[in-house]
């Protein structure tokens, strides 16, 4: 039986996902297994159309596929991308037909998406996906997650000999319809002094996108609207992995291309960011890949703490429930405030324009009033995720991220609440009780909304005896 496994680690054999992999080959002697190190060897095989070629040879060759990779920035890293673009047309030729399973560690911050995308993308590509492994980066060394993979990797291998008919996780993408070009509106929004950055893939994106992004800078005045691309960075490599960042957010690329300098220059100092968005395949383009995980320069800390943020896609995202996931938590962790993801979908330009101009009204008039959202489920699990790791150990090399923690309220263990955890110990018998149970139980809805209500009767109070000072009525 031959595997190939496609190692999406930046760390090559240094990979702590790849250990699992090379754990279990210990113990079955009958399998060969040939391992392409895709993500660390990348600019080697951008380089050098011969290494590429091994590669896919590598995989044409064998009976299934195996994805290894960490989580990055809610999907796999950059380099995996760059890799699935060189492989051009001859995707198609290399990948289909071959039965495939993934496996990832990470510290499970949306490795639900990155298992989704992934799946939808090795189907795409015509393999058939016996399922997706996601381990904590540190469950190798537990007994009972040894004996959970091992049992998943069983059911792999048998699976490559019987070739099941597996049911497809993500339905086909239908052809893309071109971005319909909108007309230039005449809609203002006064940003009184703040700073707008606009931030595309590339210069040139298309004529629809094109002019979807000339109607929402014309929507905006008094202030400084800034368009970019990443593609004027200039950025040299994709994240390295090293975690070279953790001590004083320093990161190894730093003076070798212009990501540092224009995320200082550009990003930080805005008031409203809008990422323009033009969906490639299953997810945003490898640019865009490479930018976002290039932001771990900043570790766990929210950067973006008090901005506005908005999506402005062309493209199927309404196929992709993951990527709207993610751009949702992209803002909600980062505490910033979503205020919309727009698509050029509907494919009538009159609408989506005078859309355009409401999202531009929303990211003006929510700056100004300095509102900002309370965190839905994304941000309040994602950020309790990064609590916990660094607290839990972390914070001895994140340092940053600990000191901005204790500052900024992260650390809110509710075991911390002295005089709530004793008051639950001394309760604790009187409401085991069936009688106080009874009792409890038909006071409940007056309980639960006596605290509240008093908030809102201590207002109407306040209200009354403000309208009897100035002689109004309530």
């Amino acid at each position: 039986m031959k595997l190939v496994v496609l190692n999406g680690s930046p760390k090559g054999e240094k990979s702590v996902t790849l250990q699992h992999i090379l754990w279990w080959q210990a113990g079955q002697p009958g399998v060969s297994l040939g391992i392409s190190h895709v993500a660390f060897d990348i600019q080697v095989l951008r380089a050098d159309p011969e290494r590429l070629q091994q590669v896919l040879a590598t995989v044409r060759a064998a009976d299934a596929l195996l994805w290894v990779s960490p989580v990055y920035h809610h999907l796999v890293p950059s380099q995996v991308f760059r890799f699935l673009d060189l492989c051009g047309e001859e995707k198609s030729q290399t990948f289909r037909g071959k039965l495939s399973a993934i496996v990832f560690s990470s510290i499970h911050y949306y490795d639900s998406t990155a298992i989704d995308w992934l799946t939808a993308v090795s189907e795409d590509l015509g393999m058939s996906v016996y399922g997706a492994f996601s381990a904590e980066m540190h469950d190798l060394g537990r007994k009972s997650e040894r004996e959970r993979f091992s049992a998943f990797m069983k059911g792999f291998t048998e699976a490559i000999g019987l070739d099941p008919v597996l049911p497809r996780n993500w339905p086909p993408l239908h052809a893309t319809r071109l971005s319909p070009i909108v007309p230039q509106g005449s809609y203002r929004v006064d940003l009184g002094g703040k700073r707008v950055l606009i931030l595309q893939d590339r210069r040139s994106t298309g004529a629809g996108m094109e002019s979807m992004l000339a109607r929402l800078r014309g929507a905006f005045t008094g202030g400084l609207v800034d368009l970019k691309s990443i593609e004027e960075i200039g950025i040299k490599g994709g994240c390295l992995g090293c975690c070279g960042c953790c001590f004083a957010n320093e990161c190894s690329w730093d003076g070798r291309d212009g990501y540092r300098e224009f995320f200082e220059e550009h990003v930080r100092p805005a008031d409203i960011i809008v990422y323009a968005v033009t969906i490639e395949g299953r997810a945003f383009s490898s640019d865009w890949k490479e930018y976002f995980d290039r932001s771990f320069f900043n570790t766990h800390v929210p950067v973006y703490t008090g901005k506005q943020m908005a999506w402005l896609v062309s493209g199927p995202l309404s196929a992709l429930g993951y990527m709207r996931q993610i751009m949702q938590a992209y803002a909600d962790v980062g505490r910033a405030n979503p205020a919309g993801i727009l698509t050029d979908e509907s494919g009538d330009a009159d609408s989506l324009g005078a859309a355009i101009d409401g999202v531009a009204w929303r990211l003006a008039t929510w700056q100004s009033l300095g509102y900002i959202a309370p965190r839905t489920f994304a941000g309040i699990a994602g950020i309790k995720i990064f609590r916990d790791e660094v607290w839990g150990g972390m914070r001895l090399i994140f340092r940053v991220d600990h000191k901005v923690f204790k500052k900024n309220g992260t650390y809110d263990f509710p075991h911390r609440h002295w005089l709530r955890r004793i008051g639950m110990v001394l309760a604790w018998p009187l409401f085991g009780i069936k009688g106080f149970q009874r009792v409890f139980k038909a006071r409940m809805r007056d309980e639960m909304v006596k605290p509240i209500r008093a908030v809102v009767d201590a207002e109407i109070r306040r209200q009354k005896k403000s309208s009897a000072t100035t002689g109004e009525s309530v």
